[in-house]
Formats: C-alpha cells, structure tokens, sequence
C-alpha cells in the first residue's frame, strides 16, 4: 500500500511542477521544463479536451484540466491502496 501511494504521491509532485511552471510562464524550450511537460503529458492526455484552460497574463496558463487530473488520480491512488489493504489484510 505504501509504494502505490509513494508511485501515486510522485506523480502529483509531476503534475503539481507541471502546473507551477505553465502558471509562471515557463519557457517550454527550456530543457527542465521540456522533460517535465513530456513526461507529465502522458498524464494529462485524458484530461486535456475536457475545458478550455483560461490565460494568466501574457504568457502564464491555469491548467485547470491538470489540476483535474491530480484530483482524480489521487482518488484512484486512495482507492487503490484500499482494494490492497482489504485484500491482503483478511485473515483467512
């Protein structure tokens, strides 16, 4: 249970950088932030035609549907962990 919520705990920590780097403005041809959109984007390919993620300015993004993301994976992440937990707790 703990190392799928360590796996899950990772990628929000992915997800959150993603969403701090698009809100500042990061430039995209960096190198850091080229392999943390390219590794978070597998991710959020499923949310990403869900809403319109509104500006910030002139160059920052609220990527509301990564936010979206996070959310559901730490549900998935919870519930996982308790399909685990019951499974292997049960005496039998």
């Amino acid at each position: 249970v703990n190392i799928v919520y360590f796996l899950f705990g990772a990628l929000e920590v992915l997800l959150a950088v993603r969403v701090i780097l698009y809100v500042i403005g990061a430039n995209m041809n960096n190198s850091f932030a080229r392999f943390i959109d390219d590794l978070s984007s597998p991710f959020v390919t499923l949310f990403a035609s869900l809403l319109n993620n509104p500006t910030l300015g002139t160059t920052g993004v609220l990527e509301v549907t990564t936010l979206i993301a996070m959310l559901v994976y730490a549900i998935v992440a919870w519930l996982v962990g308790r399909l685990i937990w019951l499974t292997l707790s049960r005496s039998h």
